[in-house]
Parts: structure tokens; sequence; C-alpha cells
């Protein structure tokens, strides 16, 4: 789940010079409209999803691709809005668009267009304008039992996000005094802020919070049943890609990459684009008439990143871009695979044979140390959680929220002899920061956790401090938390990943908990998600990274680089055996 960034409510200088030099081509006018399937069930009419109608325009002989004015683009958000917001979009000057939401006398968020300097800036956050149940997926359970206090700073002098789409043949319309944009690069520039993805599908325009939706959700028109994806499909009337959309496609996947990836500092690049034209060869093939090539130098540029948290995702065969081979993976990403699929029947193998086990937890013969399988950082929705009366169904719960499973087993072991717990994050792919915060506040001595975020983009700081309510007193105290009833162990490897990195590096550094094992396998930044024209969509690794901020020397540092064990351990052998785990701790103590 993409976290919500904390609001500094900033206006950047908007002071980019700008001269016009506009396109001859007017283009066509036509009536586009703009559905939002979130406001839907499956399988509804897709008429009672309608919000809006615009004028887009499109190019001669370039049917695919709509363009759209800035405020055209801004009254999207309209029916996201809370009450009392006010959005504005105006021409300040010529090649400059600017866009303001206040609430009263409150600036929310400013950015410009400059169409002279090829940049946007970008400050405050769309965001925190919208109403706040707008977002359709059940959020109840991961606030329950948390309270969290955020603070921020910025890091340098700039405090506005900034991205440049020089070299990407962003071209535009100026037609009656407004400057039209691709309606793809106006969305992609912004969802990463707003979450909320504007697509066109050659019919109409679609919104969503989550970018499967345009691929999943099944609406009706005229009795007949229809996706995104499907109705994509059917308007596409020609065999090939044009030459056009291909360029756009390619175009905007630089633009994203070099704009919104977080770790190209750490993977040694500036310019995606370059790296595809230049060092690997793989551009033109972008531009390829064969979808299944074409599709298939996408999937290799992204995996030169030998990132986990990304990859590309081919939503249709619209253009048989489906088709391509497969994902290949680069090395990292091919040992911590190859790594996952070694343990974890090893890990069955050992916790079998141990006879002391209660339901999942492994138990040493002298009842001393504890071991739990900790694979994944979710969460349940409400109806999964709650009864009808409000109250909490524990057995329900704990099968769908890690939260309360770990609430669950660590009030069961304060029911025995056991002093010390482990638990095995050694293949934990990640989950939700939310559910991690608990998780850290409930292993912690004193009720606490503190998460850092660094958005890259706007040199911005939050910290986030949380503390938990587990027996519904209305006390936030140490009779919450179980860091004085145990000594907590969490064992990683490389396969630890994203939360299931981050919860041993917090938890090192809190000194809730010690490390065993082997160094962890990093994945210090949120995942991003931004669609293609094309319906390609991109995850990434975005400009949000986690880490840890040195208040003395005001130095942020990420978690790509893992947390080393206190105690390590050099065999997957040892790894698993509650015996020998249990004796590495006792020595350790």
């Amino acid at each position: 789940m993409k976290h919500k960034f904390l609001t500094l409510l900033v206006l950047p200088a908007l002071m980019l010079s700008a001269c016009d030099s506009p396109f001859i081509d007017t283009g066509t006018q036509k009536k586009l409209t703009v559905y939002d399937l979130d406001s839907i069930d499956n399988r509804d009419s897709l008429e009672t999803a309608t919000q809006l109608t615009v004028k887009a325009r499109f190019k001669r002989n370039k049917g695919y691709v709509p363009y759209v004015s800035l405020e055209q683009y801004a009254s999207f958000y309209n029916s996201h809005f809370d009450k009392g917001i006010v959005s504005t979009v105006k021409n300040e000057g010529i090649g400059s668009i600017v866009w303001t939401i206040y609430k009263g006398e409150d600036l929310y968020f400013a950015s410009e267009i400059n169409l002279v300097a090829k940049a946007v800036v970008l400050a405050g956050s769309l965001s925190a304008t919208f109403k706040a149940k707008d977002n359709p997926q059940d959020l109840t359970v991961l606030s329950y039992g948390i309270q969290t206090e955020y603070d921020g700073q910025y890091l340098s002098s700039r405090n506005y996000c900034y991205y440049d789409f020089y070299g990407y043949d962003i071209d535009y319309i100026r037609y009656n005094g407004d400057y039209y944009l691709p309606l793809t690069f106006l969305d992609l520039t912004y969802c990463d802020d707003s979450s909320v993805y504007f697509y066109y599908n050659y019919e109409n325009i679609y919104s969503a919070y989550e970018v499967d939706t345009f691929s999943e959700k099944e609406f009706v028109i005229d009795g007949k049943e229809y996706t995104v994806d499907s109705q994509m499909k059917k308007a596409n009337t020609s065999t090939y890609m044009p030459r056009y959309l291909k360029e756009l496609n390619a175009n905007m996947f630089f633009y994203v990459m070099d704009n919104f990836y977080g770790l190209k500092e750490d993977k040694g690049f500036e310019s995606m684009k370059s790296l595809c034209r230049n060092k690997y060869g793989i551009y033109d093939a972008m531009l390829s008439d064969n979808s299944a090539l074409r599709a298939q130098a996408y999937a290799d540029a992204l995996s030169l990143l030998d990132d986990n948290h990304t990859a590309l995702v081919s939503a249709n065969d619209a253009w048989g871009e489906n088709e391509f081979g497969n994902f290949r993976y680069a090395r990292n990403c091919i040992n911590r695979y190859t790594t996952r699929d070694e343990i974890t029947p090893l890990r069955k193998s050992i916790y079998q044979r141990n006879n002391k086990q209660v339901g999942d937890i492994v138990i040493s013969n002298d009842g001393l140390t504890a071991m739990y399988v900790l694979d994944s950082f979710i969460f349940g929705s409400s109806e999964e959680v709650f009864n009808n009366d409000g109250s909490i169904n524990y057995e329900s719960a704990r099968k769908v929220d890690t939260f309360f499973d770990i609430l669950y087993v660590l009030n069961y072991l304060k029911t025995t002899s056991v002093k010390n717990v482990i638990f095995d994050l050694s293949t934990n792919g990640g989950g939700v920061i939310g559910v991690l915060m608990k998780l850290l506040c409930l292993i912690s001595k004193d009720n606490k956790s503190v998460f850092y975020y660094y958005e890259g983009s706007s040199t911005q700081l939050a910290s986030a401090t949380s503390k938990i309510d587990i027996n519904d007193d209305g006390e936030y105290d140490e009779r919450d938390c179980f860091g004085n009833d145990f000594n907590f162990y969490l064992l990683t490897s490389d396969c630890s990943f994203s939360c299931g990195n981050a919860f041993p590096c917090y938890a090192q550094i809190a000194k809730s908990a010690k490390i065993i094992g082997k160094k962890s396998g990093g994945g210090e930044c949120a995942i991003g998600i931004h669609y293609l024209p094309n319906s390609q969509y991109v995850y990434h690794s975005s400009n949000l990274h986690i880490g840890n901020f040195n208040e003395n020397t005001e130095v942020f540092t990420g978690f790509e680089n893992g947390a080393t064990p206190d105690i390590s351990i050099s065999s997957f052998n040892d790894f698993y055996d509650v015996e020998t785990l249990n004796n590495l701790v006792k020595n350790s103590q």
C-alpha cells in the first residue's frame, strides 16, 4: 500500500520565464465522458459511474491520444474534494499554467507546468484535499488501536517537487488561449501524489484508486459486460501500434523512471533513456512493430535495475503486448528467489521434526525459547475482524491480520515459561507499513515506534511516532506492549525484503530486538505505480524512502543495505533448529 506523505503547506516560488511557441495543429474536438469505477460495484451499469464530460482535443491522424487542458484535468478531481475546497487553474503568462487548491485561506496544493522550461513544480499534497473516506479501501482495522503523531521538515532549501520533462517530446496544442497536453502526461505527473489514476481506453476516461480495477472490474453498457481493457481492445482499429503511440509510450516510460524512480543513485544511472538507448541498445526494440519484442524490451529495461520492487505488468492484449516472454530477473533478484525456494521447504521439514509445537509455535525443549513465522504484514477488513456489536473476533482476526495474529501468539506465550521469542522473517517479502508500525510498538519496552519517511523529489522528511492500545482501556502505556516480558529476536535472510527489511532495521535501532541469521535484503522505498498509455503499468521503487534520521547530524540514511545481524548464522540448516537458536540466544544474553 502506498503511504500518504505528510503535508507541509509551503508554496514554491513559481518564477520560471516563458515565451510562446504554439503548435499550428489545433486538432479536432471530441467529447469524452469521465467515469469513476470506484463508485460502482461489479457488473453495475456504467452510466451510474458518470462524473463529467470534457471536450478533449486530438491531433489529426493521432486518435489514440487525447489532449486536455490542466483546468479540465483538475476538474476530474471535483468529486474527490472535501467541502470548502477551491481548485483553480490559471495561465500565468505565456507557457505557464498554475494550479492551486485552497480551503478557506489555507493553501493546500500548488503546481506549475512551464512549457518553455519543460518542468513541473509541485508543493503541498493533492490527496490532502480529498474527502476523509474517499478511498474505497476499508482502512478501519489498520487504524484501530494506534495513535500516530507526525512532524516534518525539509532537508534542503528546496521545498517543492521538481519534475523535468525536457527531452521526452511532450508536445501541446494551443487552442482558444488554453494549453492542451496529453492526458497521459498529466496523469503520470499527478497520480504519484493523488493515488488516483485516470486512463483513456479509446472510448472513455476511467478513474480508479487501484490500477488493477481497470482490468478486473466489469461494468454493463447496453446489456453487455465490459472491462476497461476489453472495451479498449474492441475500440482498437489497428493491427499495429502506430509510431506516434509507440514513441509516446516510450517517452512516458522514461519520464516516469527518470523522475519518479527512487533508487537511481543506488543503481548508478541518471537517465533511463540513456541507459536503454546508449548502453544496452533496448530503445529500438521499444519502437518495434513486433508487439512481443516491444513488450519484452520494457521488461528487460526494468530488469536492468535488479530491484524486487520494480516490474512490468502488461494488463491486456489490445496491442498484443501481453504475449511477451519472461521478466528476466537480474542477479540479486534471482538469488533472492532461489534462496526463498530453497529455504521454504527446508524450514518446513525442520519445523515438522520438532516434537514440541503448539499450533505453529515451535518451543525449545527447555521451554525458554519460542519461534514463530512472520511472513507478511497484512490487515483485514472490518467485516473480517469485528463482530456485529463492534467487539473484535480474535479467532477470525488473526487469520487475516498480522497484528492480531502476533498479539494472539504473545498473549499465549505469557502463559508459558518462554522468555525468548524469535520471529522468523527469513521469507518475509513485505506488506503494509501501518501494520509494521503496530508491531514495533508491540515488541517495544515503552510502547513506542518511530518511523522516518524521506520524499526524495522534495527533500521532505517526516517522522511518525506511534503508540498502541491493545487492552481497549483508552490508555497507551507500557501495559500494551511486550518488550518487558520477552527478549525479542528477528531471524532474517536476504529474502527479508521491504517491510520485512524495515522491521529488523528499526527494531535494531530502537534496541527492542536483536537480529539473528543473515543480512536482510533491503527494499527501502515504497512502491510507486504508473499506468502507461498502451495499457501496461509499471511498479517501481518510488521517491518515498524509509530509513533512519540522525537528529544530531540531520542526515537521513535509507535501509537499502539491510540490517546486519547481531548474531550471525552461516548455514540455513541451523536457521530453523530451535535448539541451536536457543543456545545462541542464551549465550548472547
